[in-house]
């Protein structure tokens, strides 16, 4: 979502504007951004539950009067799904009793402020206004950027994370589960699993919300989460957006990122799509772990190949076409705007290959294994990470969620393992980049 990508809906009368619980899974993005608002304005205007920049997030709501969380704790991790419940009870005598926020299944107890509401005060949410999710109500900047997935409200109801979720038997691990209660008057259950209608309501009040703009539907979920740039692996000058799918580096400094996950076994298949016009200073490949830490920012790709010389490159950098300071890869053929660029990491066999438009490049065979035929041979023994470097410009990234920005793929295709949703079809063995796949496979 963004500031113009977002849903809304009106309310009716609530059950009880006083008491109401929100419940929702969500994947943060590097960004600041408010993800659940009334679309009101008392002049001072900032009602929201909002992300801080990833450092933090709190439940927000200021005018007047306010009341506002934020907890002292930070929540960071760009690869986890994040179980949030905020229960409103504002008729409780004590005050730190009106509003609890609860993380995976434990209630937040220590934040760094804590301003609770008045006794017996609604303060807009749950009252008969417009509702927005994906931006706040006064503006369109600061637009959700992450995702979202199983988002409860409850009117009248102010219940605890076991409404909504559960602690796995065999891993431990806090995961979704049904609610089986009521929703009240204005309650709602979005699943998000329509992909032509996001804001249909599952809860069986009818509460349906209306898309504005384009919203894209992501495979990732609590349960199999896909990889995708780390947050906390960013050059300084660039932003990430769609999911932290697609990368944007403004300035003349060259920024890069890996991916949230890397392997050390098998066989792994990703895509990537060029930018629409200039190729100068775009370049794709894996990294190694060892060399994540230090290869945020350079101050040149002479100084970059030469340093981090286990970095396995295809015919991804493009200084121009003709050569030059820093000229084309000799492996394959001459990248053009807009291609897309498939990625073959066999690490059973220790090669990596390189696609163009559906076509291997160096007449590669990514099923060849030991004799590695048109591969590019990569050191063996180490864990690699999917990874892209831009100066100045862009390059949008698919691990299997199908889509290159905001723009879905056409035809796609599924691993073996029948997960991702891939422009061209996966070479048998390999699989994509999930927690699924790794945990077989990798």
């Amino acid at each position: 979502m963004s500031g113009s990508n977002y849903l809304s809906r009106t309310f009716s009368t609530p059950t009880n504007a006083n008491i109401w619980t929100m419940s929702v899974w969500i994947k943060p993005n590097s960004e600041s951004s408010y993800m659940f608002s009334p679309n009101t304005d008392n002049g001072h205007s900032n009602f929201s539950m909002s992300f801080n920049a990833m450092n933090m997030f709190a439940y927000s709501n200021s005018g007047t009067t306010y009341w506002w969380l934020t907890p002292t704790a930070v929540y960071r991790d760009p690869n986890g799904w994040y179980h949030v419940v905020v229960a409103y009870d504002s008729p409780q005598a004590t005050a730190s009793n009106r509003v609890k926020m609860y993380v995976n299944g434990t209630q937040v107890t220590s934040f760094s402020q804590a301003d609770y509401p008045a006794q017996n005060t609604g303060q807009y949410y749950n009252t008969a206004v417009q509702h927005l999710i994906g931006r706040r109500g006064y503006s369109t900047d600061y637009g959700f950027t992450g995702s979202l997935t199983h988002m409860y409200f409850v009117d009248g109801q102010a219940l605890t994370p076991s409404s909504f979720g559960e602690t796995d038997a065999t891993t431990g691990i806090w995961k979704p589960k049904a609610y089986t209660g009521t929703y009240g008057t204005n309650g709602f259950f979005l699943k998000f699993e329509n992909g032509g209608s996001l804001g249909t309501d599952s809860s069986g009040n009818g509460n349906n919300w209306t898309v504005n703009g384009t919203l894209i539907q992501t495979v990732d979920t609590p349960s199999n989460v896909f990889a995708t740039l780390n947050a906390l692996c960013q050059g300084s000058s660039s932003t990430f957006s769609n999911g932290n799918l697609k990368t944007l580096t403004s300035g003349a400094v060259y920024n890069s990122s890996s991916s949230t996950l890397g392997v050390n076994k098998g066989k792994w298949y990703w895509e990537a799509k060029l930018p629409s016009s200039s190729l100068n200073y775009v370049m794709y490949g894996i990294i190694s772990e060892e060399s994540i830490s230090t290869a945020k920012n350079s101050d040149g790709m002479t100084n970059f190949k030469t340093t981090y010389s286990k970095i396995a490159y295809g015919n991804e950098f493009r200084y121009n076409t003709t050569g030059g300071a820093y000229a084309a890869d000799t492996y394959g053929s001459v990248d053009a705007v807009n291609d897309v660029i498939g990625i073959g990491l066999d690490l059973d066999n220790n090669f990596i290959y390189f696609r163009k438009n559906g076509t291997w490049q160096n007449s590669g065979v990514p099923t060849s294994g030991a004799t590695g035929t048109g591969g590019k041979s990569i050191v063996a023994g180490l864990t690699y990470f999917p990874f892209v470097i831009v100066y100045d410009n862009s390059i949008s990234l698919n691990f299997g969620n199908g889509y290159f920005g905001s723009t879905a793929i056409t035809s796609p295709n599924s691993d073996g393992a029948g997960l991702g949703k891939f422009q061209y079809a996966v070479p048998s063995g390999y699989y994509a980049l999930c927690t699924k796949n790794i945990n077989v496979y990798g």
